[in-house]
């Protein structure tokens, strides 16, 4: 007893030596010194100090150097400062301060919506003691390293209210499930990085996200809201002739996007001729914009990669969706089935009419506005999941639209009838399955089995009789095509730390391409009576052609972060190709280097090749169904395309940031028509390729941009200057000349302000002089090009700029539990009168050319109801 008292008051004296000599960690300390170690720096902040620091030198590498600049900072925080990036910990003992290393654990989970249960897209979870953080996956998945000892978890997401972790027995947690709510106020949060996070978001490789926000926020065309025409807000992007060209990207042309729906490749994302995309804003979970760093993940397309992911449906309750506008009425029905394992998704758009672009149509794909024109579509979207256990869960997504345009006018005159018909039909079906699985809290896979099919059909026919018996002029023309592809991919993430990320996988699909052009008139008919046709003439002037191809790719990317100031990504894409006989294949290398040398800046180059294997033929300035998609063979090299670009970002202040990127592409082994040529005129010849030609395209530019996200306002300012030229064997003598679209200047600002339920907002574009895109109408209806400048000046003559304003006016409210949100608006304010493209007249044997407007003035209504 004697002994364990004697022991005891010992004890009891060292603790409270210990208590009394502790070092007060909220002291204010001051260092100031340029590239050192870690080691050097705790040296020196122990002579700063004259606190004793024990560690050991082997824990750190002397290689890594950074910049100490403390004026006053607690003990504490400089210490956290200088073990960032480390799995090193410290404690003060006695008037001694220990640096240990900690034992990781690794965290990994899902991030959801708490209301509906759906999984988000980019969400971040940030461990503040080690000033460490990262993104979920495009299944809301992540994985995070952590200290075992010493972590504070915060898990945010735009729009969402962030939420803290606590840490009690997350280390025993296969499938964590963290769970954010809304919130309804745009909070003036900081994001680390991205402080325009509320209406973009930008990941590792800077790819962009377009926030939900932004869709609701911005003025929208007849008030249908669209992601592709959200995106013609960001600097480098436009949509051709009033977005009725298919999406522009950096000089690049609409066939050179890869656009996917849930992992699917979508061959026309358009309805109504490019007015609006496939893409249901009510579906939508994620639309990611890649036009610079591409990932090797992504390939197929040497402009952009535009990926749309849907949602899930609410796991949580059953609820329903409804909205209208001046095109088209919306409905969502969506909730959970098998007792909470599982949910449905459905969903459907329908457009009596597109009769506010009637005018349009008539004037640039008909050319003539005493036509009759009508124009419909519809969409579904099907979404299911099921889960089949903590490490398992299955998705089907299905999505089926068509759409319809026609016209037909009749006229008799006292000695001849004119009569014409035109019918557009084009259909979408697009299918995936997937199967997500955990492997353990490192390993995370994807397989999809994907499906896609899309069809057209244009038919015309044209009839000049006379009254008088003496002979009719007529024809019949229709062209028929069929692309559909079938494929299965499997994706894979690896979480090795913080610091290294992999991403792998590969994808194997079979493609078939089916054309079949007719046509036929009097003199093939040989006949003046249409009732003396021959109806197995047009039958034998048709001219089917089939073509299969087969595609297959492997790839391999790693994340890799050596030190907090320095980012990589290393990227392999191995891809082949296999048509006609001929096969090809090819690497494809990508990397992206990011420095952050202080929490304010970030600088970023990056330099990738991209190869496109199949081709989009166009006669025309317009995305019409009836260009021609035709795969790489003997005689069709696939494009190549080399990109280097450098990125600039810096945070000005709170909310405020701006952002500078400079780039290069050069792409070779481009397709197009031969200048003037009409291939209905010696069809029975050749279809394709005798009317092709080879050649190249080369885009530069300069991109900057000023964003601000507040409580209540925001907006986004950008500066495009670019150059984008082409240069074809068969055009322009084989001299290099003016892309289409090759637009100097562009300036687009974008502005909104809220008051508790009420925004307003406002958007201006500009863009400078554009070569002049002059057409002539061949028969039936086919409308080509017609160049107006001298031989070698191909596109010198330029129409005028292109400068437009929108306003939009929403307001939200709630009655009896249901949600409800109107937005009122105008689409081109001051109505000016931009030029979509100019008509040539040559019946006197002089090319004449007249402007033909775009789209006026055009008022925007939506209404939408959710309970």
């Amino acid at each position: 007893m004697q002994v364990k008292g004697w022991a005891l008051l010992v004890f009891n004296l060292i603790s409270i030596g210990l208590v009394w000599g502790q070092i007060d960690l909220n002291q204010k300390v001051n260092l100031h010194a340029a590239k050192l170690n870690q080691s050097e720096a705790l040296q020196l902040l122990s002579e700063n100090t004259g606190l004793g620091i024990s560690f050991s030198s082997n824990f750190f590498d002397r290689q890594i150097t950074r910049d100490y600049h403390f004026k006053d900072l607690a003990l504490g925080k400089a210490l956290e400062q200088i073990l960032e990036g480390s799995n090193l910990s410290f404690k003060p003992l006695g008037d001694q301060i220990i640096i240990f290393k900690s034992r990781s654990i690794l965290i990994s989970g899902f991030i959801v919506d708490a209301e509906n249960g759906e999984f988000l897209v980019n969400a971040s979870i940030y461990d503040q003691v080690q000033n460490v953080g990262i993104t979920t996956n495009e299944y809301g998945f992540f994985s995070i390293s952590v200290l075992s000892d010493s972590y504070s978890l915060v898990a945010s997401y735009v729009g969402y209210k962030a939420a803290n972790i606590a840490p009690n027995g997350l280390s025993t947690k296969e499938d964590l499930r963290i769970e954010l709510e809304r919130d309804d106020i745009l909070a003036e949060v900081e994001v680390r990085a991205t402080p325009n996070a509320a209406l973009l978001a930008r990941d590792a490789n800077q790819s962009i996200d377009l926030q939900n926000s932004l869709l609701k926020l911005s003025p929208s065309l007849g008030g249908t809201e669209d992601y592709l025409r959200s995106a013609q807000l960001l600097p480098g992007v436009n949509g051709g002739i009033d977005g009725f060209g298919g999406l522009q990207v950096r000089g690049g042309d609409a066939g050179q996007n890869m656009m996917l729906l849930d992992g699917v490749t979508v061959f026309l994302p358009y309805h109504l001729l490019g007015a609006f995309s496939v893409y249901n804003p009510q579906t939508v979970n994620s639309a990611k914009l890649i036009q610079g760093a591409f990932p090797a993940r992504y390939g197929g397309r040497v402009a952009s990669i535009f990926d749309v992911r849907t949602r899930e449906g609410n796991q949580e309750n059953w609820q329903s969706h409804f909205s209208l506008n001046l095109i088209n009425a919306n409905a969502v029905v969506e909730g959970p089935i098998a007792e909470g394992k599982g949910a449905l998704l459905i969903a459907a758009r329908y457009s009596p009419s597109g009769a506010l672009f009637n005018p349009f149509f008539k004037n640039t794909i008909f050319q003539n506005d005493e036509l009759s024109v009508n124009s419909n579509f519809y969409d579904l979207n099907l979404k299911l999941n099921y889960k089949l256990g903590l490490k398992d869960r299955l998705y089907l997504s299905v999505f089926n639209g068509r759409d319809q345009l026609a016209n037909s006018f009749s006229d008799t005159l006292d000695l001849e009838v004119l009569e014409s018909e035109t019918n557009f039909n084009w259909n979408n079906t697009i299918a995936s399955l997937r199967w997500n699985h955990i492997y353990n809290k490192s390993l995370f896979s994807n397989s999809t089995l994907t499906f896609s099919d899309y069809g057209f059909e244009l038919n015309s026919f044209e009839l000049n009789a006379f009254t008088n018996g003496d002979f009719d002029d007529f024809y019949l023309y229709t062209n028929l095509a069929r692309n559909s592809e079938l494929g299965l991919s499997s994706d894979f993430d690896y979480y090795h730390s913080n610091r290294l990320h992999f991403r792998f996988g590969g994808s194997a699909s079979r493609s078939l391409f089916n054309l079949e052009l007719s046509f036929i008139d009097d003199e093939d008919a040989d006949t003046e009576d249409l009732e003396d046709i021959d109806l197995d003439a047009l039958g034998a002037l048709s001219i089917p052609v089939e073509m299969a191809a087969y595609q297959a790719q492997l790839y391999a990317e790693s994340i890799w972060k050596w030190s907090p100031s320095w980012e990589a990504n290393f990227g392999l894409r191995l891809s082949s190709f296999y048509s006609d006989g001929q096969a090809y294949f090819n690497p494809e290398p990508r990397l992206a280097l990011t420095y952050r040398p202080n929490a304010k800046s970030l600088w970023q180059a990056s330099a990738t090749r991209m190869i496109q294997y199949i081709h989009l033929i166009s006669s025309t300035a317009l995305r019409l169904p009836s260009d021609l998609w035709l795969p790489s063979s003997k005689n069709i090299k696939p494009q190549d395309a080399w990109q280097g670009e450098l990125t600039y970002e810096y945070a000005l202040g709170k909310g405020l940031s701006f952002r500078s990127s400079a780039y290069i592409r050069n792409i070779s082994n481009m397709q197009a028509y031969v200048d003037s040529t009409s291939y209905l005129e010696d069809i029975e010849e050749d279809s394709t390729q005798s009317f092709l030609t080879g050649g190249s395209g080369r885009s530069i530019g300069w991109e900057s941009s000023l964003n601000y996200q507040g409580a209540r306002n925001g907006f986004m300012l950008s500066y495009t200057l670019s150059q984008a030229n082409r240069r074809f064997d068969a055009h322009n003598l084989g001299q290099v000349y003016p892309f289409d679209f090759d637009q100097r200047h562009q300036v687009k600002v974008f502005a909104y302000q809220a008051y508790k339920d009420w925004s307003i907002s406002f958007n201006w574009l500009y863009f400078s002089p554009n070569p002049r895109i002059s057409f002539i109408a061949l028969e039936g209806s086919e409308i080509s090009r017609v160049e107006l400048n001298e031989l070698g000046r191909k596109n010198e003559l330029r129409g005028e700029a292109y400068h437009r304003l929108d306003i939009s006016l929403s307001y939200k409210f709630k009655i009896k539990g249901s949600r409800h949100r109107l937005k009122l608006g105008a689409y081109n304010v001051y109505n000016r009168d931009n030029v979509a493209l100019y008509e040539v007249d040559d019946e006197n044997g002089i090319f004449q050319s007249f402007p033909i407007g775009s789209l006026g003035f055009l008022p925007s209504f939506y209404y939408s109801l959710q309970f």
